[in-house]
């Protein structure tokens, strides 16, 4: 489902674009001015904003070049849909690094379609930026962006937020014993295990080479140790057709604030955590001693 942000000061218009884009496929959330998708904007990412120019407390200009200046929010789709339809008007938005513009009056199917169009293009650009070819899992880009969104979050509105940094053990062993197929298959299949033990509102991704990452929000520190120890078990419980393979996972943890108040300290204190557990026998879970 992609969510989409649409601003216009005129109610009647507004009501019209929900009433045009209302279905399964989207989720719509509305404000009646700049000053109002701001604050909505604190808490969301759309997958695109669609906004009027001529607005009462700041033109759709103007925010969008504040959209511009903000690291989490440049990146959206963005539409203009306004009854500034000379060629100048359009010129102007489209500098603005718009994905299209729309004048008013508007057909229904057209602006349908466009939409479409850009979250269709974007839908393809995003899993080619933020995945991770080989296990479908987060890539380390993407992963960095979300801990700088989410720690963000948990000092704005004061929230505990874990992490953990996964490392399988003697990984080197097995693709030399067994090839780097081998290796990439218990690479896939540890993806796997680790998607289908986290929650919805987790983020898992592969951080490179045999390392994983996996961030929690709303984890204080006894509930992303108890998270990652279900993770270890896990990998530890899966069986392989050769019988002399196994696999086990060491991790370290991390908590936000208490372990560090920026992404790069936070990540430090998870590999020193790491660390910890490869130095301690591997297979093991621990935090920054």
């Amino acid at each position: 489902m992609n969510t989409i942000l649409l601003i216009d000061d005129d109610p009647i218009i507004l009501s019209m674009l929900v009433s045009f884009l209302s279905c399964p496929e989207y989720k719509i959330y509305t404000a009646d001015s700049a000053k109002a998708a701001f604050k909505i904007l604190e808490d969301m990412k759309p997958d695109l904003i669609v906004s009027d120019i001529m607005m009462p407390d700041m033109d759709g200009y103007e925010m969008r070049r504040h959209l511009l200046n903000d690291e989490r929010l440049k990146f959206v789709p963005f539409i203009f849909l306004s009854s500034k339809g000379e060629s100048q008007d359009i010129v102007k938005g489209m500098e603005m690094k718009v994905d299209d513009y729309i004048a008013k009056p508007f057909d229904s199917s057209v602006l349908k379609a466009k939409i479409k169009a850009v979250l269709q293009r974007y839908d393809g650009l995003y899993k080619l930026i933020h995945y991770d070819q080989l296990t479908g899992l987060y890539n380390r880009r993407a992963l960095e962006m979300f801990l700088f969104e989410e720690l963000e979050r948990a000092k704005r509105y004061k929230r505990p937020l874990g992490i953990v940094l996964l490392d399988l053990d003697h990984f080197k062993n097995l693709n030399d014993k067994f090839g780097h197929d081998f290796g990439d298959n218990v690479l896939k299949i540890t993806a796997d295990v680790l998607k289908a033990n986290i929650r919805e509102i987790d983020y898992a991704g592969r951080y490179g080479g045999e390392e994983f990452i996996i961030i929690m929000p709303e984890t204080g520190q006894e509930d992303t140790r108890a998270a990652a120890e279900r993770l270890r078990l896990a990998v530890q419980q899966l069986e392989f057709d050769n019988p002399d393979v196994s696999i086990t996972i060491s991790g370290g943890i991390a908590i936000a604030m208490k372990d560090g108040d920026n992404t790069a300290d936070l990540l430090k204190s998870a590999d020193i955590a790491l660390y910890n557990a490869k130095n301690n026998g591997r297979n093991l879970i621990r935090g920054r001693e």
